[in-house]
């Protein structure tokens, strides 16, 4: 698996994991209300607040020798007045590297159609087909017992509010402690997330994540427009045959 596609993958699980406590802190509005979140931005699939959207991507590992890792990387991020969500993003590269000419990584949430696409352009001319709305399952499979594993303590820091291109977002800093031996750790591992949401807009304007397990990541929008956008960004490029895939 090429490191963007994991790496994508990988950090909208994790922010699934925090869709539901997010609701919580943020109010209401017409673009973020009762709607689920995707992309690196968790972008509410809202009708009625289109924009367009250039993130900026940081990624800094560290060795144990001292030695950083550094790559960056774009995505273009859209919403249509119908709520349809499209993300491209672009290859990592190195931080003095120009950006690719093209997407090598492509989805679409169709909620017209009602299905999310997964398009893998330099692999194949196929599209990868989910249901926005799996039915329900009556058959689900016991799943063998595991042994309790410890709790994180979370504390959550409320940051205020500011500015950012115009809009005003409010801050959160999450700190995820685990104790020794939740993970085979022989001392306490630290995780933090800062967080700057923008509730009216459905979508955050800055993640950042500090982990020692993993690398430091960095996302950020640096250009947004709230005009309407292409309607061929949220359809399927000529060529591209279409293959079902149950949801999980």
């Amino acid at each position: 698996m090429k490191p963007l596609l994991r790496w994508t993958l990988a950090f909208v699980f994790v922010l699934s994991l925090n869709c539901a406590a997010r609701a919580q802190n943020h109010p209401a509005s017409p673009c973020s209300a009762g709607r689920s979140a995707y992309a690196s931005m968790e972008v509410s699939l809202s009708a009625g607040c289109p924009f367009s959207a250039t993130v900026e991507e940081r990624r800094t590992q560290t060795l144990g020798d001292g030695t950083r890792l550094q790559t960056k990387a774009k995505s273009l991020v859209y919403r249509d007045s119908y709520g349809r969500v499209a993300y491209y993003a672009y290859q990592p590269v190195g931080l003095d590297e120009p950006y690719p000419d093209s997407a090598n990584f492509i989805q679409i949430w169709d909620t017209v159609a009602g299905f999310h696409y997964v398009l893998l352009p330099e692999r194949s001319h196929v599209a990868t087909r989910f249901s926005l709305n799996p039915p329900a399952s009556s058959f689900q499979r016991s799943a063998p017992p595991t042994p309790p594993q410890p709790r994180p303590k979370v504390t959550v820091e409320q940051l205020g509010t500011q500015d950012m291109l115009g809009f005003l977002v409010t801050g959160e800093r999450m700190t995820r402690t685990y104790p020794v031996g939740a993970q085979h750790n022989d001392r306490p591992i630290t995780v933090v997330t800062e967080i700057w949401h923008s509730p009216d807009l459905g979508l955050d304007f800055l993640r950042k994540g500090s982990d020692p397990r993993n690398a430091d990541e960095e996302f950020r929008i640096t250009s947004f427009d709230q005009s309407e956008p292409d309607a061929a960004l949220f359809q399927l490029p000529a060529g591209y045959t279409v293959e079902d895939q149950k949801n999980r």
